[in-house]
């Protein structure tokens, strides 16, 4: 049965247990059902309802989230997205088993996930579309689907849930708000 690790974060950046649920599955319904029994307790203890959810790109348990807390801000986890750009991009830039792998080989792996790292922590809309410009010209042709990935995945649909130029609008008890929990977490803030 899939555990569901509901857990808020402090002023002071440190995480906290809320509370846990075991899911009979990980459909939207499920994810509902577990939100509505947080919700509850929320208001059994006459508790402010979270003011921001942040989730992976789970989209059962974004859209629960939303239904469930209308009035929160949902954002995406930086670590979950890291973590999935790491998986599906670096095998591109592995050599075969052929060869041995270069030092500019694994320095181009490092400058791609650095310029994703830097979109990511783009301060404004402006910077941002320069660094997703640069980033394309970099990339494209050679790592079309790498940079297909990361702007059909991550960006078009979920660059305001992600970037800090959009992300650093949304205070958590008067601090910008900050992902770097590991796990199928859902973070109330």
């Amino acid at each position: 049965m899939p555990l569901l690790d509901i857990i808020g974060v402090d002023a002071c950046q440190r995480s906290f247990c809320i509370g846990f649920a075991f899911l009979s599955g990980e459909t939207e319904e499920d994810y509902t059902w577990a939100l509505d029994c947080l919700r509850s307790l929320y208001e059994t203890c006459n508790s402010q309802l979270p003011s921001v959810i942040l989730t992976d790109r789970c989209i059962a348990c974004m859209n629960a989230a939303a239904t469930c807390f209308p009035t929160a801000t949902s954002l995406l986890c930086l670590w979950h997205a890291n973590k999935a750009v790491l998986q599906h991009c670096q095998p591109a830039f592995k050599p075969s088993r052929a060869t041995q792998q270069t030092a500019a080989e694994a320095d181009g792996w490092d400058a791609f996930y650095q310029s994703w790292h830097s979109i990511m922590s783009s301060p404004d809309e402006e910077t941002f579309k320069e660094r997703v410009a640069e980033f394309e010209r970099k990339y494209v042709p050679e790592y079309i689907q790498e940079v297909g990935y990361i702007k059909t995945t991550w960006l078009d649909p979920y660059k305001e849930k992600l970037v800090k130029a959009w992300v650093d609008q949304h205070t958590h008890f008067g601090n910008v708000v900050t992902s770097r929990v590991e796990g199928n977490i859902l973070y109330s803030i």
